[in-house]
């Protein structure tokens, strides 16, 4: 018996890309919501194939359009770590740049809210330390800069012991 809160929406497209069959899931877009305006860093943990990706992306068409989106897929982007890393620092310099322009009145970004949702999805593919670290930077920024956006982490294992500054 599901939840009466429970919302079932249907997906898009089967596992194997074919509209074929209409499949339905468990939307938990509004608890997601939820948790982003108390805790602007969210971890989605789950086994494979449990809709992680697929309650991200709702959420995200949820607050669609958003001014800034950046996606990082770790299996990717732990392959170059240095290309990972200058993407970070862009990232971070982009941020500081709102943040500073956010503080004039006059300017578009003082009317923002959360325009910022920054995504690690596959984080359970990071072993380096230095990717790691280059993560955990750009989470502490986000963190201490609170009006920026949101950040969601997506894994499927339990987070490393270095993102528990960020855990309630």
């Amino acid at each position: 018996v599901l939840n009466p809160g429970l919302k079932l929406v249907p997906k898009e497209r089967n596992c194997n890309g074919s509209m074929e069959r209409e499949f339905f899931c468990i939307d938990k877009t509004e608890s997601m919501q939820k948790a982003l305006q108390i805790y602007p860093i969210l971890f989605v943990e789950g086994a494979a194939a449990t809709g992680k990706t697929t309650a991200v992306n709702m959420l995200l068409r949820s607050v669609w359009p958003v001014q800034n989106l950046y996606i990082y897929d770790m299996v990717l982007e732990c392959e170059d770590f240095l290309a990972f890393e200058e993407k970070m620092k862009c990232l971070k310099t982009q941020m500081q740049s709102y943040v500073v322009s956010k503080k004039d009145p006059g300017s578009d970004c003082a009317k923002d809210k959360d325009s910022w949702y920054v995504v690690f999805e596959n984080l359970h593919k990071v072993s380096d330390e230095a990717v790691l670290g280059v993560i955990l930077d750009v989470l502490y920024y986000m963190s201490s800069n609170l009006d920026i956006g949101k950040c969601i982490c997506i894994s499927r294992e339990k987070p490393d012991k270095a993102f528990l500054p960020f855990h309630p």
